[in-house]
């Protein structure tokens, strides 16, 4: 199999990996903020669940949205500036959100948000994918657990009391984002030809090849194939020339894409109503809402941490498809709970399951870009659209089914469902890896 070469000991080469989970936590952090404070949105604006579907409707949509435009960003000026962008344009939504005290201001802020969370998602996962090729081995699950790390600290500070405060406090989670655009990114120039010292690496067999964006801290966007340590730098497609996204065979990563799917219809029921469902169904104080989220986060974080160690040792397959059974477990303990407790039980057992699913997702996904950093973000962008049709299905038409009935129905959906994973768990590759000697 082909090689590559990275410098050894590379200092910008951790600056990037560090720039990358800053991008996730800050993402995690706000994400998980914003839906704690479901409960007490719902309250402050006299809406009933599925009134609230259709403002997530409308935050879902832009969502989508703002991917496409990273996509397009990315192309013309790369993935990190779209990633930047992303970040940015956090502060204006969650100040439309959560200070204008006016339901016009609360659906502005919830589109103008959705298009930030989109261009986030689709700009950090372009970047964590092809870092993990250079890494030449898994870190995606590790990657994206600094989101969850983010939601976990969002978890803490409103059990901490943030949820007692008054609607307008929720604006001050703005600053997380605007620290992740500007603070932890330094320098350009990554992995340059002019390095000297390197040392052969295997080209990694399950995850994407491909190469970084332009946001200071990350690898450059011109960057193509093996990088190029002493001598010249080979000549690149840029994202414009023509040929450079080749057409992808969407077919082969069609059960990843299911998966991902699934995961993102779980996880954004999990996320969007497990607030609400202890709130108004087992009858929790205000203030330990968050108790169904934190069991759920910690269970991922968990998962994701220790999944980079556990896809080499067992594969990608295995992962899915005992994650699938545990999971199930979880759903149900959740539908068929009689107390919070139970609930929470039942939280952190879906977490556990479902944790290396998106990861592992997108780690499947970027088998298909090749060597091009063009074709990889694009790969990386339209994929990420799944996110959006599960998290519509998750957190829209949970909420429709309960509309009349109990949120007890609504969360029968993604029961059913995770047990897909099961069969679509072949598609994330045959490739079951033992320790090396």
């Amino acid at each position: 199999m082909p090689g590559m070469t990275i410098p050894v000991g590379s200092e910008n080469l951790r600056q990037n990996r560090v720039a990358v989970l800053a991008a996730f936590f800050a993402q995690g952090f706000v994400f998980v903020s914003a839906t704690l404070s479901i409960p007490q949105i719902v309250r402050v604006f006299g809406l009933d669940p599925g009134e609230f579907s259709m403002f997530l409707l409308g935050m879902v949509l832009a969502a989508a949205v703002g991917s496409a435009i990273a996509e397009v960003v990315a192309r013309r000026a790369g993935s990190a500036v779209a990633l930047r962008g992303g970040l940015l344009t956090m502060v204006p939504a969650l100040a439309l959100m959560f200070v204008t005290g006016h339901v016009v201001g609360l659906a502005a802020g919830m589109v103008l948000y959705g298009i930030a969370l989109g261009m986030v998602d689709a700009g950090s996962n372009m970047q964590a994918v092809t870092l993990e090729r250079r890494y030449a081995r898994p870190i995606l699950p590790s990657s994206q657990g600094a989101w969850t790390l983010g939601g976990l600290v969002a978890t803490g500070v409103s059990l901490g009391g943030v949820a007692t405060l008054p609607l307008a406090a929720g604006a001050a989670f703005a600053v997380v984002p605007l620290v992740a655009a500007f603070a932890p990114f330094q320098g350009k120039a990554v992995l340059t030809p002019e390095a000297t010292v390197t040392t052969p690496v295997p080209a990694l067999p399950y995850g994407p090849d491909a190469a970084l964006g332009t946001m200071p801290g990350m690898l450059p966007d011109g960057a193509q194939g093996p990088v190029v340590t002493s001598g010249t730098a080979p000549a690149s497609p840029s994202p414009d020339t023509p040929g450079s996204t080749r057409t992808v065979a969407w077919a082969a990563i069609a059960p990843a894409g299911i998966a991902f799917l699934i995961f993102y219809l779980v996880d954004s029921a999990a996320q969007a109503w497990g607030p609400l469902y202890l709130d108004l169904v087992l009858d929790t104080p205000i203030r330990l809402v968050a108790l169904a989220t934190l069991p759920y986060l910690v269970a991922n974080l968990l998962v994701r941490l220790a999944g980079d160690h556990l896809t080499a040792r067992f594969g990608a397959p295995a992962l899915v498809r005992t994650g699938a059974m545990i999971a199930f477990a979880g759903l149900a303990a959740v539908v068929l709970a009689p107390a919070w407790p139970v609930a929470a039980a039942g939280f952190f057992l879906t977490g556990l399951g479902l944790g290396a699913v998106a990861p592992l997702s997108f780690s499947a996904a970027g088998r298909l870009a090749g060597g091009d950093r063009a074709r990889a973000d694009v790969v990386v962008a339209r994929f990420n659209q799944l996110n959006y049709v599960g998290a519509l299905l998750g957190s829209v038409v949970t909420g429709l089914i309960s509309t009349g009935s109990s949120l007890r129905i609504g969360f029968a959906l993604p029961l059913v469902l995770v047990l897909a994973l099961i069969p679509l768990a072949r598609g994330f590759g045959d490739r079951e890896a033992r320790p090396q000697a």
